[in-house]
Formats: structure tokens, sequence, C-alpha cells
């Protein structure tokens, strides 16, 4: 009997013990230049859930001027932390692919999509330097030639934009309007490092872009424009 209760006391103390364990974690955002990335989005999760909502499932940090980051969570009993980083755009709105669809086997090909994996406790954990992160490039849409009715369908979220990989896997379809900048007759988003198609679609029709649908998102190109066919 004295070993009974000896073996559960010892299991009620395991659970306290991991539910109050904690992980530090830090680290500092570089570019390939060895600057600190400043603003640069630090976001972790639990694996395997992997949920979005509700409680601690996730939360995100800015990393500082200096590009440092650091974060303190609740170590799960077997849990993994993973840990997502971008780098910061102009506008979160404009990103029509969201780092919180990686969790999806089809974005591999994205550099660095999967992000880093924290499998074994370790009450601090210093990452030291990440040069290695998720980079957008921009694109923008001239629609200084579009006619009135478009520009009102826009408005009224008649018009939109679907994003596709190589593969032909349609990763985004969503109304252009939140991109959509009046004053400057275009809209503007921003997509991951790759090759993408971008289609636009009016009331079900596909409305042609040119000089082509396909666009190369490269580090080396400050903005990719198209207008209207």
């Amino acid at each position: 009997m004295k070993t009974f209760f000896a073996l559960i006391f010892i299991f009620l103390f395991s659970l306290t013990v991991n539910a109050q364990r904690k992980i530090e974690v830090s680290g500092r955002i570089i570019d390939e230049k060895g600057q600190p990335v400043i603003n640069a989005r630090v976001t972790w999760v639990y694996e395997p859930e992997f949920q979005f909502v509700g409680g601690r499932a996730y939360e995100s940090y800015l990393t500082m001027e200096d590009g440092y980051f650091g974060f303190v969570a609740e170590w799960k009993p077997k849990k993994k932390i993973r840990i997502f980083i971008e780098e910061s755009t102009a506008n979160p709105r404009f990103c029509v692919i969201d780092f919180l669809d990686f969790k999806d086997k089809r974005f591999d090909y994205i550099p660095h999509s999967q992000g880093l994996l924290i499998s074994k406790y370790k009450p601090e954990i210093s990452l030291g330097n990440i040069s290695n992160y998720i980079k957008y490039g921009l694109v923008r849409i001239n629609l200084a030639d579009a006619d009135k009715s478009f520009i009102e369908d826009i408005k009224n979220r008649l018009v939109y934009l679907q994003v596709r990989d190589i593969k032909g896997n349609l990763l985004s379809n969503s109304s252009i309007n939140p991109a959509y900048s009046e004053a400057n007759k275009s809209l503007k988003i921003c997509l991951p490092i790759g090759r993408w198609k971008l289609e636009i679609y009016r009331a079900g029709q596909e409305v042609k872009l040119k000089p082509s649908t396909l666009v190369d998102v490269s580090e080396v190109n400050d903005e990719i424009e198209l207008i209207l066919d």
C-alpha cells in the first residue's frame, strides 16, 4: 500500500513540476551582411497541435533595433515549439499568403518556411545569430487604365486575386479591396521569395495581366510591376 501511494505522489509531483517549467528563448536576426534586422516578426507555436486560436497557442514578437528578440513560454510535456521568423513588411494586410499557412506541407519549397524546431527542454536556449528567415518581395499591379465600373467592383469586393504556385496549387483567393490604393490607382501585395502565378477575376471572368501572369519574386527586385492587358 505504501508503494502504491508513493507512486501516486511521484506521479502528481512530476505533473506539478512539468506544469511549472518555463523555457526562455533568445536570439538575434541578422541579414546576409551581418546587420541587425529590425521589426522582424518572431512567432512561436506548439506542436503537434499547431493551434492558432485561444490561450497561448501562439505569440508573436518584433525584434528590437539591435535585432534581438526573446520570449518565455510554458514547456508542455510531449509538445515541441516551432519558431517562425519573417522579415518586416510595409503593411501586413498586403501579404496574401500568411505564415500561418506554412504548416501545410505544400509550402516546403518556400525557403525557411518550416521555421526552427525546439524538441528538447532546456531552461534557457540561445539561438545565436539567425540569418535564415522568410523573406518577401513586392508586386504592384497598375490599375490606372481601369474604367470606373472596374474600380467600383473593387470597392464592392467583386474583384479577386488568385495566387498559385508553379505546380498550379491554389494558395490564396481573396478580394483585392484591402490592397487597393485609390490615390495611386494600383494595388500592392507582398509575396514570399519564389515564383508565383497571379490571376485577377472579375465576376468570374479572368482579367489578363501583362507582361505575364508568372512573376519571379526575388531579393534582387525592389518591386515588380504588372498592368491590365
